[in-house]
């Protein structure tokens, strides 16, 4: 497999998730993964304490780029199913994609089954704090242009944030078609105490908002920001209440896992496990999986940009169900990340021999081959002498340019 996931999962889960995960839900995650396009970033959604039972990890695919985007819509379309609804939905998904504003950010939820196959994603589309109400507009108007039909539920979304005033925002729309029954998923940041239940009031029940607000109060005071979601359709708000709870520091994440914990949603184990996930693997960690091919290529082509794949804990999210049960995930991200070396001051750390994996691939990738005979036949950038004499990828000063070549690829590659 040739993506951040590989990676995340070797290092991470394997070094601290062992207590969350069976083996088999990280083997289900890179089959499943092996679907995908290429991945530089993207999101492990697991089920904690009693909710685990029976639920495997989920994954959200965050595309970077327009490349990125292509990518995706090159695959919907070409979605392989015999199930007419299927290939619409994915034409669908597609033109959303291709349409949203690409100051806008995107993210595919993929349900991952006990046989890893591809499924269609739900989609999510990003409203920035930074944009105008009249974006704002625009966005929806072209959403509801693309999803004929569900022009009923625009009324709703927008009298979302007026119930809560304040600062409250529609942040992301999801479009859940796979889901049935369909519906969209509507985030609502900039949350209080004081706004769920006037959010909630005369659009659920009576005893269903007493017992969603007495469920989700607690998480509201432990968290440092809050993004209710909803469960949105033309018959109103759906029976489940969604919590997603951000904290900016261990501190922070800590008392709202000790606070779970109380409340029997995560098992000691677990919220160890969960503290541990952060860190930082490059090609030179020792417990780094063979570095992906396409990195090596983006690397070996690069400008002077050290790659690292960062772990960290992107929120925890409480819900409060329909049945009256409550539940606790952890949404573990990851991503590539790219240092400029500059200085002597650089938090990479440094390719060796450890680095294996780099002249594995090397062997193994034509891509990988094409991509070395690429850097040698253009000149070397001189900042790049530099750099390499600077952080140790140069082994001999006085060997030229071609010998800084020489010796940063080596070096590179691990050899």
């Amino acid at each position: 497999m040739k993506d951040a996931l590989h990676v995340a999962l070797s290092s991470g889960v394997r070094a601290s998730l062992s207590d969350i995960l069976d083996p088999s839900d990280g083997e289900r995650l890179e089959r499943f993964a092996a679907h995908l396009p290429t991945v530089r970033e993207g999101i492990v959604e697991i089920p904690l304490g009693p909710a685990r039972a029976g639920a495997g990890p989920d994954f959200h695919l965050m595309p970077h780029s327009e490349r990125d985007r292509a990518r995706l819509i090159g695959g919907l379309r070409q979605f392989p199913s015999d199930c007419d609804t299927d290939r619409a939905d994915a034409m669908v998904l597609a033109r959303l994609i291709e349409s949203w504003p690409s100051d806008a950010g995107l993210v595919c939820e993929y349900d991952v089954d006990a046989g890893a196959s591809l499924r269609l994603p739900s989609l999510f589309l990003n409203f920035p704090r930074a944009w105008a109400a009249a974006d704002h507009v625009a966005a929806q108007d072209l959403l509801f242009r693309l999803l004929p039909g569900w022009e009923e539920c625009r009324p709703g979304i927008d009298a979302l944030p007026a119930a809560a005033g304040s600062d409250a925002r529609v942040s992301w729309i999801g479009v859940m078609l796979p889901r049935r029954p369909r519906f969209l998923r509507v985030n609502l940041a900039f949350v209080g105490a004081g706004q769920l239940r006037s959010i909630l009031d005369g659009r659920l029940p009576p005893d269903r908002v007493a017992t969603a607000c007495d469920a989700l109060g607690w998480a509201l005071d432990a968290a440092d920001r809050a993004v209710l979601a909803v469960d949105l359709s033309a018959e109103g708000l759906g029976g489940d209440i969604g919590l997603e709870c951000f904290n900016d520091g261990d501190a922070g994440r800590t008392g709202f896992l000790e606070a779970a914990l109380r409340r029997g949603l995560i098992r000691e184990r677990e919220a160890r496990a969960v503290c541990s996930w952060p860190g930082c693997t490059t090609p030179a960690s020792r417990a780094a999986a063979p570095w992906p091919d396409a990195w090596i290529v983006d690397d070996l082509l690069g400008d002077g940009r050290l790659p690292s794949c960062r772990r960290t804990i992107n929120h925890l999210k409480v819900t409060a169900k329909a049945s009256g049960q409550v539940t606790l995930k952890a949404y573990l991200r990851f991503h590539l990340d790219w240092t400029l070396v500059e200085g002597g001051a650089s938090p990479v750390v440094r390719p060796t021999g450890a680095a294996a994996g780099f002249l594995a691939a090397a062997r193994a990738s034509p891509a990988v081959r094409d991509a070395i005979r690429q850097a040698f036949a253009h000149p070397f950038p001189p900042h790049l002498a530099d750099v390499a004499r600077r952080t140790g990828f140069a082994l001999d000063a006085g060997a030229g340019e071609q010998g800084y070549r020489s010796n940063w690829m080596a070096r590179r590659l691990g050899s």
